[in-house]
């Protein structure tokens, strides 16, 4: 008794098992499918099952149509013949013909006898033994034949009336057949709609998750671990998508760490350069002609702004930039700031350099990485520009914009879709003179910075340098 239970309860267990649904999506699509269209294909395979049985029966109830016809047409027939045989013997007298006569009879009785396999009703039944009972009359007279033809009449008209019914039947039963197509058709579409409409949501819904897990990577927030949940396949590429953040993670906090490293390497050359500028500036050395002091006079300045920049990028990059970003300063004295390093830059000598601010002069912007990038984006736009550069600030539909245009001769497609890429100098590579020397690196910082404020750089491949940094400012 109790191993009879455990067999059942384990068998009940593998038949739970094996209709267990799976967590894969795709299982669960197909499923979801098979659910939905095995109802509507059993629905149609039933109504041409159905269709097909309503077309024999019609075809059996024509071919049973048509031998009644002739079965009653045969009795009609052979009954016209008995009267007008009977009338002639009337005459005749003739025991021949008598005894054929009867052997006729006997004939028709059995004709109509056979008629009953036609019989749909009681009235049917009634009426043939009534019309077999007026054949065995032994008085052949006009009477009698005026009988018969009367019970004949009333046993076809009775029979029509039977035939009718059954085709009237049979015409609803193929109506009753239509519409319950119809309501399965109106029950099972929408059904099929209904799950065709839940898949695409959520796919829909699970291509979101990968879109906001994506742009999570794309603007760096190493820090928020992704999670998809759903589906098997959407649960692992989400832990993918977390090893891949977590692997970026590491490597941005490498390159932070060498980005420091290299730059305080950088501060003790650079200082020892700044005070061997200082004690030439002071004439240790010996008296300096003019022509080398305006040389030394340029290197000064230059290692005065390449430390500036050091110690920018020390800041950007410091385990402190997150501070450091929330210190805004007014677009106004951005653009001073701005003017006053690019104006003793040799490459900027013999080109000008506008701006446009929309009356935004006071608006705050974040200080250090708008600085660094726009310093980045107009050394590359003055290195490559014929003699104008151009820096507009103005509002955009998310946000604000700095747009940097020159008139030189722009970036061609592969330029537009790599110049962000650290390193990628393009066509430059060709060029071996100082103009156009530089190291690849302005643009890909620049990049950082706007990712840093939640924003892009936009490159545009056109004629003419065409740059744009947008960003978003909360507080603003």
């Amino acid at each position: 008794m109790a191993s009879g239970v455990k067999t059942k309860i384990r068998a009940w267990r593998v038949i739970c098992k094996k209709l267990k649904i799976s967590s894969s999506f795709v299982h669960q699509a197909i499923f979801a499918v098979v659910v939905s269209t095995l109802p509507l294909i059993a629905l149609t395979l039933w109504f041409s099952s159905s269709l097909q049985q309503s077309s024999s029966e019609m075809r059996d109830f024509y071919k049973l149509s048509q031998q009644v016809e002739r079965d009653f047409k045969a009795v009609s027939q052979a009954l016209k013949v008995l009267q007008d045989a009977e009338q002639n013997n009337q005459i005749l007298q003739d025991s021949q013909l008598t005894q054929t006569l009867e052997n006729k009879w006997f004939e028709v009785e059995n004709m109509a006898v056979a008629l009953k396999k036609y019989a749909r009703s009681k009235s049917f039944v009634a009426d043939l033994q009534q019309l077999q009972q007026t054949m065995q009359l032994h008085t052949k007279s006009d009477d009698t034949f005026a009988r018969i033809w009367r019970d004949y009449y009333q046993l076809t008209d009775t029979l029509k009336v039977d035939l009718e019914q059954a085709q009237q039947q049979l015409d609803a039963h193929i109506v009753q057949q239509q519409w319950l197509f119809f309501i399965g058709l109106s029950v099972l579409v929408p059904l099929l709609a209904a799950v065709s409409i839940r898949l695409l949501v959520k796919v829909r819904s699970k291509l979101s998750a990968i879109e906001k897990a994506t742009d999570q990577l794309g603007v760096g927030e190493w820090e928020k671990p992704i999670a998809l949940s759903g589906s098997a396949e959407l649960a692992k590429l989400g832990a993918r998508l977390n090893w891949l953040r977590l692997s970026l993670k590491s490597q941005h906090e490498e390159q932070d760490t060498f980005l420091r490293h290299v730059s305080h390497e950088l501060k003790t050359p650079l200082a020892s350069m700044v005070e061997g500028t200082s004690l030439l500036n002071e004439q240790v050395l010996g008296a300096l002609n003019a022509q080398q002091t305006r040389v030394l006079s340029i290197m000064d300045k230059s290692a005065l702004q390449l430390k500036a920049l050091i110690e920018d990028l020390l800041l950007f990059s410091g385990t402190a930039k997150l501070t450091q970003l929330e210190q805004n300063k007014p677009c106004g004295e951005l653009k001073t700031e701005l003017q006053q390093y690019f104006a003793d830059l040799p490459m900027a000598q013999h080109k000008q350099l506008s701006w446009q601010l929309d009356d935004l002069e006071q608006l705050s912007v974040p200080l250090l990485p708008c600085k660094l990038a726009l310093t980045q984006v107009i050394s590359n736009a003055l290195r490559f520009a014929e003699h104008h550069v151009e820096v507009s600030f103005s509002k955009a539909a998310d946000g604000y914009q700095f747009v940097i245009t020159d008139d030189g001769q722009g970036f061609n497609e592969e330029a537009a879709s790599r110049a962000l890429e650290p390193f990628y100098k393009g066509a430059d590579q060709q060029h071996n003179n100082e103009a156009h020397m530089h190291s690849g690196l302005g643009l890909s910082i620049a990049h950082e910075c706007c990712k840093a404020m939640s924003g892009a750089l936009i490159i545009r491949a056109q004629q003419g340098g065409h740059v744009t940094i947008k960003f978003g400012l909360g507080a603003a």
